[in-house]
C-alpha cells in the first residue's frame, strides 16, 4: 500500500502542529535513542569500556547510522 501526500495535505494543519511533529518529536526521539538507550547500555559494560569510551563509541554509531541515511537516499 503506498500512500501520496502532496503539499496541500501538509499546509492543511496548522504550522505549530506542523513543526511539533517534523521537527520537535524526532529530535527528541533520536536524542532518546542515542543518549538513553546506545549510550546507557554502552556504559553498562564499562568495565570493558569506560565511561570515555562509550561516549565516544555512541557517537560513531550515531554518525555511521547519519552518514548511512544520507548515502542512502
Amino acid at each position: 500500500m503506498k500512500v501520496q501526500l502532496s503539499t496541500e495535505d501538509i499546509t492543511n494543519y496548522p504550522i505549530y502542529l506542523s513543526i511539533l511533529c517534523f521537527a520537535v518529536v524526532p529530535a527528541i526521539v533520536e536524542e532518546y535513542v542515542f543518549r538513553g538507550v546506545i549510550l546507557g547500555e554502552f556504559m553498562k559494560i564499562k568495565g570493558k569500556f569506560g565511561i570515555a569510551s562509550a561516549v565516544v563509541l555512541s557517537s560513531l554509531f550515531f554518525d555511521f547510522i547519519q552518514t548511512l541515511e544520507k548515502v542512502l537516499q
